[in-house]
């Protein structure tokens, strides 16, 4: 199996849970919209931060490695497709409260 099948494959199940999660996201806001006033309460989370590094600094680190060999040139793709992956699972995942 060649890499071009490889990533044909993961890129499909990415999209995949990708829309599947932005369904599910979706219907959630729109049911969140339909409710009076009293019942929408805002909520600090504050725990996506730790991510939101990691994924800056896996993003860095691919562009500077892709400045070093041209084999690391793979590896951006694939961290894009692994970014909608986890967008999609972020939605299915979340808490209901």
């Amino acid at each position: 199996m060649s890499i071009f099948h490889i990533t044909l494959v993961l890129g499909a199940a990415a999209t995949f849970l990708f829309f599947i999660g932005l369904k599910r996201g979706a219907v959630a806001a729109i049911r969140d919209a339909d409710k009076t006033v009293d019942e929408n309460q805002t909520v600090e989370d504050g725990g996506y931060a730790w991510t939101a590094i990691a994924a800056v600094v896996a993003s860095s680190s691919i562009v500077t490695l892709a400045g070093t060999s041209p084999i690391f040139i793979y590896f951006g793709p694939l961290l894009a497709i692994g970014s909608a992956a986890a967008m999609g699972i972020a939605f299915l995942v979340e808490d209901r409260k």
